[in-house]
């Protein structure tokens, strides 16, 4: 039975796991940290909320440089790095005694983190799959949303045996669960050609199939200078500015409102899983629609909720 799935969705499963975990603990989770650090060191809302931007280099300054690597050492490697620093970063971050330290361990989780989300593993889902991209590429990318579900968890976790063994606990996690899913991601092979589902035959000629193109370094400088390039730039940083500082403040903003954490836990939990149908839902509409009008209608939706 498992042989005759397609391997290609062996390699979303993989993604998406890897997606849930990463983007549970090192994105969404940090809202449930927050109040603990802060009463421990006493440090403003402000100095907290930087390590945030500093996480937040793995989808800016990192990206373009992620994408070089991945060029040209693949997605496994990058993903078993990847997995490999997080794990490390957070158990170093469990040990921070100083605001400086707190800094450079997410400086540090962030460079990990660079090579196990949305770069490296779009790449890896999308050499896959032809027709079906937006679906497979939108099932994936719900994995991060999913990563909601370990909020609850760690506001326990935190509640019993305090942030730093958390941290330990959740690394070594990273460790015990990324690296075994970064061995089931890997390339197809050069000659695939694809169906619905899957491969169609063997291509009787070369192919350049995962291989770059000798144009490659012209079309990059052509799309970089298009106006259309630009403004998804924009928008894109707009966007995640909001979505990051909701994410950030929201279980502290529930907490000074009087709601308990293990409710303002689940509240922060919701917010990703309930982006799992939009992440899917628009990713197979992505398919059948015009992308412009899709990408148009979810900036009016959460300017709407806004």
């Amino acid at each position: 039975m498992f042989n005759k799935i397609y391997y290609g969705w062996w390699v979303v499963l993989a993604c998406f796991m890897i997606n849930l975990y990463v983007g549970g603990i090192t994105f969404f989770s940090f809202t449930a940290f927050f109040e603990p650090i802060q009463q421990e060191f006493g440090w403003s809302y402000t100095q907290i909320s930087l390590a945030t931007s500093l996480r937040g280099l793995e989808m800016g300054l990192f990206a373009p440089i992620v994408g070089f690597l991945v060029d040209r050492f693949r997605s496994r490697k990058l993903l078993l790095g990847g997995t490999l620093v997080i794990g490390i970063g957070l158990v170093l971050l469990s040990f921070t005694q100083s605001l400086i330290m707190f800094y450079l361990c997410f400086l540090f989780i962030a460079l990990g983190a660079g090579g196990c989300t949305s770069v490296v593993t779009m790449t890896a889902v999308a050499v896959w799959f032809k027709k079906n991209v937006g679906l497979a590429l939108g099932i994936m990318a719900s994995g991060f949303g999913a990563g909601g579900l370990i909020i609850p968890l760690i506001v326990s976790l935190i509640e019993s045996f305090g942030w730093r063994f958390t941290l330990v606990s959740l690394g070594l996690g990273m460790w015990i669960l990324g690296m075994p899913l970064s061995y089931l991601v890997r390339d197809p092979p050069e000659r695939l050609e694809f169906s619905l589902d899957g491969p169609l035959e063997a291509s009787s000629g070369p192919s350049d199939q995962g291989q770059p193109s000798e144009e490659s370094p012209g079309i990059f400088l052509e799309m970089i200078k298009r106006r259309s390039f630009l403004y998804l730039n924009i928008i894109e940083t707009v966007r995640m500015m909001a979505v990051t500082a909701v994410v950030t403040h929201l279980m502290p903003y529930l907490s000074s409102l009087g709601i308990p954490r293990a409710t303002s836990g689940v509240v922060a939990a919701a917010l990703p899983l309930v982006s799992i149908v939009g992440r899917f839902g628009f990713g197979w509409w992505g398919d059948r629609l015009d992308k412009r009008i899709v990408l148009s209608l979810t900036f009016l939706m959460m300017s709407t909720g806004a």
